[in-house]
Parts: structure tokens; C-alpha cells; sequence
């Protein structure tokens, strides 16, 4: 069995380069509480998602803007 590299070990161009995300470890934790923060918007939406056309739409679009910046911080 072989065993795995060390990162340092590794051509620099096969490491996904994370800094077209975020600069520095600051930037992604200000993103991480950011999420955090807009997760009571989500909330806010419970029990009344589907009142009408106006709140179901801005419910999906609250909940997909989140995924997305889930997506990146979970990276």
C-alpha cells in the first residue's frame, strides 16, 4: 500500500488554489460568520414559505443565495 504525500510534496499545479475564494483565513471567516448571520433570514421564512407567490420567491432566492456561499465556504 502506498502512502500518501505531504501537501509540500506535491507540484504546485496540482493544488486547487483557494485564493480566487478567499485572500487570507480572515476573509474566510468573515464569509463563514456571514453565512452564519443570514441563516436567521432563512428562518424568518418558516412557516410562511408559501404564503403567496411574493414570499415562496424570495424564500428560494434567500435559501440559493446561502447554498452558494455555503458551497465556497465549505471548500
Amino acid at each position: 500500500m502506498s502512502s500518501v504525500p505531504e501537501r509540500s510534496d506535491i507540484a504546485e499545479e496540482y493544488k486547487w488554489d483557494l485564493a480566487s475564494l478567499y485572500a487570507d483565513d480572515e476573509e474566510w471567516e468573515a464569509a463563514f460568520e456571514s453565512v452564519r448571520e443570514r441563516l436567521d433570514d432563512l428562518q424568518a421564512f418558516e412557516g410562511r414559505a408559501t404564503d403567496d407567490p411574493e414570499t415562496l420567491q424570495a424564500t428560494l432566492e434567500t435559501y440559493e443565495a446561502i447554498m452558494r456561499d455555503v458551497a465556497n465556504v465549505s471548500t
